[in-house]
């Protein structure tokens, strides 16, 4: 494991109130030769509600066969079907031949019908993997939910739902969710995802769902490190809040990152927000990050970062300074996508004098931060036009699209999906 770390500016005004960035790119080595993936115990959500009669469900049975044919027999697996009620088709079965010839059978057998009841179904899909956690403490736990995400039983708040995925992280648990069909909804996938510490997928076709089904097994396959933990150590009177939108929490003046899973060779980009005390000219304030994950065969593993430290200096030094651009691009594309995100969110509750509001105020400070910085102005013309669409309600299927494109690049992801998308600045005009 790697860790590069940068600041957007080396120096802040000794008289206090500085704003700096940290930027965080933590990346995995290829998988070693000959290395045995990590064997996991995945427990998978099904929804067989009726809204997923036809293409849907019966693609998404696809899906589950695939996975079962590229499982092994030291990988435990669970399924849990939902629509009003919860059927338990695979509760933490070795996936011998006669357990797997048992579950295509029942899969076959699964219809749609009733009412959603998501949370039920997922929580079950949890119990069942939870179950084999304590006698397989080296395996991958991870649940995915595939679903329409139109629940209209058990609990709707999207917080508390996200209250549940992480209290299941923390337990060794995650949670990816792939939103199946053009009407899915994300309201409650995204907490579960987000919270999780898994990935949140779009399935809009019916052929999209093999494809998003495989790309997670695959990164289940070559995982690098799981339980990925950024932790922040900074001086005393300085603020700092995670930028990126990876679930954060402030302990004991350490603030802690919960990166989920990184699979071998790709990465995770973080941005961390610093609010600076006052300091004299030359005094410098250190900062020091830990990296924290469960390696192969369930090693614990830690990794410290290199030492890096801010200089307080006088007004004129200050205002002189040069800045990195790169990362001050990271930092206004991760600031744009955090407002692109909370601003559809808005919209979709219909508060649109909130949406320009947030979007009148945040300019301000983002137009004075990409002021100067080549290519900034891309991102703030992203800004402007959203704000002049504020006072609009936007089709669903683009909100869908500007959150999981916002999502995804906030944590230096990619789309999973084969058919590529517009990109996100083309998504904010078509608006």
């Amino acid at each position: 494991m790697k860790i590069d770390l940068s600041l957007d500016r080396s120096l802040a005004w000794g008289r206090g109130g500085s704003v700096r960035y940290l930027r965080a790119l933590i990346s995995a080595p290829p998988a070693p030769d000959n290395t045995t993936p990590t064997p996991r115990n995945l427990a998978i959500a099904l929804d067989n509600s009726g809204s997923m009669q036809g293409p849907s469900l019966s693609t998404a049975k696809t899906a589950i066969t695939r996975v079962l044919d590229l499982l092994g027999p030291d990988d435990i697996f669970s399924l849990a079907a939902f629509n009003s009620d919860v059927t338990i088709l695979a509760n933490a079965l070795p996936l011998t031949g006669a357990n797997r010839a048992l579950i295509l059978d029942s899969l076959r057998r699964l219809e749609a019908t009733s009412q959603t009841n998501l949370s039920h179904g997922w929580l079950s899909a949890a119990r069942c993997a939870a179950s084999a956690m304590e006698s397989f403490p080296a395996h991958h736990h991870h649940i995915l939910v595939l679903s329409d995400g139109q629940a209209n039983q058990g609990e709707l708040n999207p917080d508390a739902l996200g209250q549940h995925a992480a209290e299941l992280r923390a337990r060794g648990l995650t949670s990816s969710a792939i939103g199946i069909g053009e009407g899915y909804a994300q309201t409650q996938l995204k907490p579960i995802a987000e919270q999780g510490g898994g990935r949140l997928h779009d399935a809009q076709y019916t052929h999209e769902i093999l494809e998003v089904v495989s790309a997670e097994l695959t990164d289940l396959l070559f995982t690098a490190a799981r339980d990925l933990e950024l932790t922040l150590t900074t001086p005393p009177d300085v603020e700092a809040e995670c930028l990126s939108n990876f679930p954060s929490r402030l302990t004991l003046g350490r603030l802690r990152a919960q990166l989920g899973l990184l699979p071998h060779t790709r990465q995770r980009d973080c941005i961390f927000l610093l609010k600076l005390p006052p300091g004299l000219p030359g005094e410098s304030l250190p900062f020091s990050l830990r990296l924290s994950w469960t390696g192969h065969e369930g090693r614990k593993q830690t990794l410290d970062s290199p030492p890096l430290s801010l200089t307080f200096a006088s007004s004129k030094d200050n205002r002189a300074q040069p800045r990195d651009i790169p990362t001050s691009l990271r930092v206004a594309e991760t600031w744009q996508n955090s407002l692109i995100e909370r601003a559809v969110d808005l919209n979709r509750r219909g508060e649109f004098e909130e949406i320009s509001t947030l979007l009148r105020n945040e300019l301000q400070g983002f137009r004075r931060y990409v002021d100067g910085l080549p290519g900034g102005e891309a991102f703030l013309e992203n800004l402007t036009h959203l704000h002049q669409s504020a006072h609009r309600h936007w089709d669903e299927r683009r909100r869908k699209e500007l959150t999981l494109s916002a999502f995804h690049s906030r944590r230096g992801e990619k789309d999973t999906r084969v058919t590529a998308r517009p990109g996100l600045g083309q998504q904010v005009r078509d608006l």
